[in-house]
């Protein structure tokens, strides 16, 4: 599912977010949305993919979850 900082703010609060997938974009921006505001708990994220796309400069990130017991 794809979905902005919202979204995953609203599934990950009922612990039902498994990975989270960024994009970084090479677009300097002077003004933007935060990537999740207002999240209530802290989230710990294990990074198990990377990507670069030469051709873009774009780079894909990927995390799964850290369940806290």
């Amino acid at each position: 599912m794809f979905g902005g900082g919202a979204l995953f703010r609203n599934l990950s609060e009922e612990g039902l977010v498994d990975t989270v997938e960024v994009s970084i974009v090479p677009v300097m921006l002077g003004a933007g949305v935060p990537l999740v505001a207002d999240l209530s708990t802290r989230v710990e994220l294990i990074l198990t993919e990377q990507r670069l796309y030469e051709t873009t400069g774009t780079v894909s990130l990927v995390y799964e979850v850290k369940r806290v017991p």
